[in-house]
């Protein structure tokens, strides 16, 4: 009995935070101001590249991602998340090419992964709004 009170509790919790991230991203986009949520190693399996996904669909907007392997992975959960149409829709930017370079956007969101100078250097330049996250550890 506890056990499954515990759990329950449990998969409560996780709604709540995944939720709040949700929230406080959206907040920030919604009043165009740039923000990077720093991520600890704690902060690991809360939803975070589900609610990128959510907002990108959402607000027409790029992930910006930082090598192929992760957006392989963001492309296979949008499939299990999404329908087909607004699979479709979603778009992703890998930053590790030079191709990505030129193109402008007033918002992009921004996965974990990335070093501080390739974002100051090639990502905030390319989008007046920049939301996502920084990886702190």
């Amino acid at each position: 009995m506890l056990l499954k009170i515990s759990k329950l509790l449990y998969d409560i919790a996780f709604k709540i935070r995944s939720k709040s991230l949700y929230l406080e991203l959206k907040y920030f986009i919604n009043k165009k101001q740039s923000y990077l949520k720093d991520i600890n190693y704690y902060d690991r399996g809360i939803g975070k590249s589900y609610n990128l996904i959510k907002l990108a669909v959402k607000y027409k907007c790029p992930i910006f991602i930082s090598n192929h392997k992760m957006e392989s992975y963001i492309k296979s959960l949008a499939y299990k998340i999404l329908n087909r149409k607004k699979y479709n829709k979603l778009k992703t930017i890998v930053i590790n090419n030079y191709g990505a370079r030129g193109r402008r956007y007033k918002l992009g969101l921004a996965e974990e992964g990335f070093k501080e100078s390739d974002i100051n250097g090639i990502i905030k330049p390319m989008v007046t709004t920049l939301v996502g996250y920084r990886a702190n550890y």
